[in-house]
C-alpha cells in the first residue's frame, strides 16, 4: 500500500492463540528496506525480533511490551512510534471493511450523509443512476443500547461493553405517473437494500481516495449494476483520488477483460485439507483477448468446486 508516495509491504501470520510471524518492508528506494521482522522460535516458543537501523526509537521497549497475541506494529504505535504511525494509520483509517447488514442499519457514513440535504441529494442521485427511482428519503432516529466487542491493542483481550447507538428508521418515497408510495427499507427488494447500504461508503471512499473491502459484492445485485460500481472506481472522473474497491464474487461473468485488467483478478481455491489458497490470474499468462470466463469454467485457472454423485 502507498502512503504519501511511499510504498509499504506489511504482513503477519497467526493462529487462534498467537502471532507467529510479522514483518514490515518500506520502499523508499527501488530496493526495499526491512524495518523489522518477527518470527516464532519453535524450540523456545518465544518471539524473535530482527530490527535494522532504519527503524528508530526504543525498539527494545516496544519488543518487551508486545504480547504473543498482539501485533508489534500496533504496540509500537501505541507507545508513540511516529515513524510507524503512517503504516498503522493506513489500516486504521484508509482500509474500510464494510459489513452489509440490512436488518439493522449501521452504515455510519450513509447515516451522516442523510442528516444533510446535500448528502441526501447525492444518495438519491446515486440510486437513480442505478435505475432505482427514489424521489426522497425520510429518516427518523431513536437511541438504543447495543453490545459492542473490541480488541484491546495492548492486551489483545476482547472487551465487551454496552454502547449507545442511534438507530435509524428509513423510508423511501417513490413517485411515478401512477402516483406515489412510501416504503420502509425492509420492504424494499434485497438488491435495493444492499445498494443503499453501499451508497454512503462508496461515495465517501471515492471522495477520500480510500480502499473499500466488500465480501460478495454481487449478492442481490444485477451483474450490470456490479459493473457500474466497478466503472466508478476505474473512471478518473468519478475517482480522481485513486480510491480502490476490493471484493469477492461468485459471478463468473465479471471475468471479462472489458471490465478488469488481467492483473486485477485473483482466485481462491480450496485445498484437500479445506484451507484456501489465493493466487493471481497472471500466473497463467493469459493472452490479451483471452475469453477469461470460458477458460475459468473449463477449469483452466482452477478455483472450481468439485461435485460428487448423490449417494444411492
Amino acid at each position: 500500500f502507498l502512503v504519501e508516495g511511499i510504498r509499504y509491504q506489511y504482513g503477519f501470520e497467526l493462529t487462534a492463540q498467537r502471532i507467529t510471524a510479522e514483518y514490515l518492508l518500506v520502499y523508499k528506494h527501488p530496493k526495499p528496506q526491512t524495518w523489522f521482522r518477527r518470527t516464532l522460535d519453535p524450540q523456545t516458543g518465544q518471539d524473535r525480533f530482527e530490527f535494522t537501523d532504519k527503524l528508530r526509537g526504543p525498539k527494545d521497549t516496544w519488543r518487551e511490551a508486545t504480547k504473543p497475541n498482539s501485533l508489534f506494529l500496533s504496540t509500537a504505535v501505541q507507545l508513540n512510534s511516529e515513524q510507524l504511525r503512517p503504516a498503522f494509520g493506513w489500516f486504521a483509517e484508509t482500509l474500510i471493511v464494510h459489513d452489509l447488514t440490512p436488518a439493522m442499519f449501521r452504515s455510519r457514513t450513509t447515516a451522516e450523509m442523510l442528516k444533510h440535504p446535500e448528502g441526501k441529494r447525492q444518495i438519491c442521485d446515486f440510486l437513480n443512476t442505478a435505475d432505482i427511482s427514489i424521489a426522497d428519503i425520510f429518516v427518523t432516529e431513536r437511541k438504543v443500547m447495543l453490545e459492542s466487542t473490541a480488541q484491546n491493542a495492548l492486551t489483545g483481550q476482547l472487551e465487551r461493553k454496552a454502547v449507545e447507538h442511534d438507530l435509524q428508521h428509513i423510508q423511501f418515497l417513490h413517485t411515478t405517473q401512477s402516483g406515489t408510495a412510501v416504503l420502509r427499507l425492509d420492504e424494499e427488494s434485497s438488491g435495493t437494500q444492499r445498494l443503499f447500504l453501499l451508497t454512503g461508503p462508496v461515495l465517501d471512499i471515492l471522495a477520500k481516495g480510500q480502499t473499500l473491502v466488500v465480501d460478495e459484492l454481487d449478492t442481490s445485485l444485477h451483474p450490470l449494476l456490479v459493473r457500474h460500481l466497478v466503472r466508478l472506481f476505474h473512471s478518473p472522473r468519478s475517482n480522481p483520488k485513486g480510491a480502490q474497491l476490493l471484493f469477492s464474487t461468485h459471478d463468473s461473468s465479471l471475468l471479462n477483460q472489458a471490465v478488469f485488467r488481467r492483473d486485477q483478478i485473483w482466485f481462491v481455491e480450496k485445498g484437500p485439507e479445506q484451507s484456501s489458497k489465493l493466487y493471481p490470474l497472471t500466473e497463467f499468462s493469459p493472452r490479451k483477448n483471452e475469453a477469461l470466463e470460458a477458460g475459468y469454467l473449463a477449469g483452466r485457472y482452477g478455483a472450481l468446486p468439485f461435485f460428487r454423485d448423490w449417494p444411492e
